[in-house]
């Protein structure tokens, strides 16, 4: 299995021993999830992993196995891609993003959130966003219809987004906003 990839967020240096899901015979159903700089990313099943080779653009391609997986992380199978940290709530996130207010909604206990934005105007767009992942303070969302990513960092309290952006926003534009558990 080969995948190109125009060039990693992480270092695939040996590192030691993988995560016990990386192991050969690891869990069921679980996937490496490789990050790229243009913001995607490479699911492989485990079960596939003693068969990967990643070709970057600038380098020789590179043998990866269990032993040598830095800064990439292990998604446990039968969730749909569900976030690994325990979900701490986050019920309703309203976020200002410019000239748009938008108010997202978590679709039950699911990783699905139903996004309204409106503007100044009266304006309005909506949207689907797909919880991705929780590492501690930092939130990804994937946007159905920009087929792209917010990727969010939280305050210690997990009350306001201090730091947001979206691959579809120009360099240095962010966003800010505040979470709660309640509709």
């Amino acid at each position: 299995m080969k995948f190109h990839v125009p060039a990693l967020l992480v270092s695939l240096a040996l590192v030691g021993t993988a995560p016990a899901a990386a192991q050969p015979g690891g869990h069921r159903g679980a996937s490496l999830v490789i990050a790229t700089n243009d913001g995607r990313e490479v699911r492989v099943p485990l079960s596939d992993i003693g068969n990967i080779r990643i070709s970057r653009r600038n380098g020789d391609d590179v043998r990866v196995s269990g032993s040598d997986i830095a800064g990439v992380r292990i998604e446990e199978g039968g969730g749909g891609g569900r976030p690994v940290d325990n979900y701490w709530g986050g019920r309703v996130w309203e976020v200002d993003e410019g000239g748009w207010k938008g108010v997202w909604t978590r679709k039950g206990d699911s990783d699905r959130f139903r996004a309204v934005w409106r503007n100044k105007d009266g304006q309005e767009q909506r949207d689907e966003l797909i919880l991705e992942s929780v590492r501690g303070d930092k939130v990804v969302f994937f946007r159905e219809s920009k087929r792209g990513r917010y990727r969010i960092t939280l305050s210690p309290d997990r009350t306001r987004i201090t730091h947001g952006t979206a691959d579809w926003y120009r360099s240095g534009d962010t966003f800010n906003g505040y979470v709660r558990d309640t509709d």
